[in-house]
């Protein structure tokens, strides 16, 4: 068998919203519009309930480096990104995205804070058939 796509390449990040923001000082909608920017997303929260992390607050189609974000999504203990090209992109991007949010916007991130993370894939594959 060979690798034909990644249809799916997902991490999760175990980490309270509360804990990268424990003074609330960090205004959250200038988080999501300086994520909607920088990543270019083409959907993201724009209407007071869309701001609901028990319903997850979600970031559609944006763009990191070459790298396609399918989605991120932020809960009030999880972190979910999405990409199509290996949940190892989809990590560093995440904890790359943590960086640069405690450097411009003030987040209270460190690496390894994150105790725990998960990793969903789904691979697509062709069978080789030798004549």
């Amino acid at each position: 068998m060979k690798l034909s796509a990644v249809i799916l390449a997902r991490v999760l990040a175990y980490v309270e919203s509360f804990d990268l923001n424990p003074r609330g000082k960090v205004y959250y909608p200038d988080i999501v519009r300086a994520l909607a920017e920088r990543y270019t997303f083409q959907k993201f929260p724009q209407a007071l309930e869309e701001f609901n992390e028990a319903k997850g607050v979600e970031f559609i189609e944006g763009l990191a480096g070459n790298n396609v974000i399918q989605k991120l999504v932020i809960w009030d203990s999880l972190l979910v990104l999405e990409t199509r090209s290996s949940t190892d992109d989809s990590k560093r991007i995440l904890e790359e995205m943590l960086t640069w949010g405690t450097e411009k916007l003030g987040l209270n991130y460190h690496p390894g804070m994150i105790k725990h993370f998960a990793y969903v894939s789904d691979l697509a594959s062709t069978v080789m058939c030798r004549s």
